[in-house]
């Protein structure tokens, strides 16, 4: 047969399983145009597209697409407490936005304050001011700036900001850590007066990633013992200069092992005693002070591979009892008089 028909339906409906194509007929005539759905539309306007209806002539806008961004320079900010500085900040998409377009949110205790740079400009300042101290403010945050161009198109632009150098006096046992708290990005401690005990000090140990300047000579320490631990995944430790607190009696072993970035330390008038390679491997360490009026006992190994050591200053009139102790006089050449301030 040419072909076979198939019908599942008792032969009300057939269809063609196999057989080849009958000839194409002829393509039948276009049916009438449809309407256009608009009038009209205007593309003459440079921030929207007018569309007008057909039907009965009433008209809508849909905005263009503008491209707007936010760009920062410098991106982010470390400051001192109640430290100010500026960001110069680009406003793309427009050279006619206006203070008017931008919109400042600052962390709890920060300020900033936007002005324009010029008249019809994208270039703006943006001035922060960081808290006053360390418990009238968030220390770290981010500072956000909304762009709005008016016409349906915002963006935000992120600044994060945070205060890693501290500055402390008057200070009581434990108040230290809890103003630490959990950060561990201080750059520099300064206590001028008052008194820590270990919490203190755990939590200034918990930032020797980050710290680079550690002053506690005007601070009074709670206990006997204090021991500047290095972390093992800490290398180099950042730590550049420190001075301890009066009231350290007893310097830990290994107190400042491998502090191959330390180049100054002043040590207490309380100090009885310094642990077995306290200072070993510290290759940059240049001066130390001491200040206590006795030699504190130490080992030979205290100050094994510290090889910048230029001077060692102590009370002028401890300067033979210190060039003839035991392990202080192999540095009896070192060994000189505080200067009188």
């Amino acid at each position: 047969p040419d072909a076979i028909y198939l019908s599942v339906d008792g032969g009300k409906t057939w269809t063609r399983v196999s057989g080849e194509d009958g000839e194409k007929g002829d393509t039948g005539d276009t049916g009438p145009k449809g309407d256009s759905f608009f009038e009209s539309v205007d593309t003459t306007n440079a921030d929207y597209i007018l569309f007008t209806l057909a039907n009965n002539g009433s008209t809508f806008q849909v905005p263009r697409y503008t491209g707007i961004g936010l760009t920062f320079n410098p991106t982010s900010l470390s400051l001192l407490y109640d430290e100010k500085a500026t960001i110069q900040c680009t406003a793309g998409g427009s050279a006619e936005f206006t203070t008017d377009n931008l919109f400042v949110v600052a962390p709890a205790g920060w300020k900033a304050d936007i002005a324009l740079t010029r008249a019809a400009s994208t270039g703006f300042t943006l001035t922060v001011t960081a808290p006053a101290d360390i418990t009238s403010g968030v220390a770290t945050g981010e500072i956000l700036v909304m762009l709005d161009n008016k016409k349906g198109s915002t963006t935000i632009g992120r600044i994060p900001v945070a205060c890693t150098q501290i500055t402390l006096g008057n200070v009581s046992k434990g108040q230290l850590a809890k103003l630490i708290g959990s950060r561990t990005d201080l750059t520099s401690i300064t206590v001028t007066s008052g008194t820590l005990n270990d919490a203190d000090w755990n939590a200034i140990k918990q930032n020797e990633w980050a710290l680079r300047t550690l002053d506690l000579a005007g601070a009074t320490y709670y206990t006997s013992n204090l021991k500047y631990v290095k972390m093992l995944y800490i290398d180099p430790v950042p730590l550049t200069t420190a001075k301890l607190p009066q009231g350290v009696k007893v310097l830990g072993i290994d107190a400042f092992v491998n502090c191959n970035n330390l180049t100054s330390i002043e040590l207490p008038a309380s100090l009885t005693k310094i642990g077995l390679a306290a200072f070993y491997s510290c290759s940059k360490l240049a001066s130390i002070t001491c200040r206590a009026a006795v030699p504190p006992e130490m080992s030979t190994s205290v100050l094994l591979d510290v090889t910048s050591l230029t001077e060692i200053q102590v009370p002028a009139e401890s300067v033979e009892a210190y060039k003839q102790a035991y392990a202080w006089s192999a540095y009896a050449d070192k060994i000189v008089a505080i200067p009188e301030p």
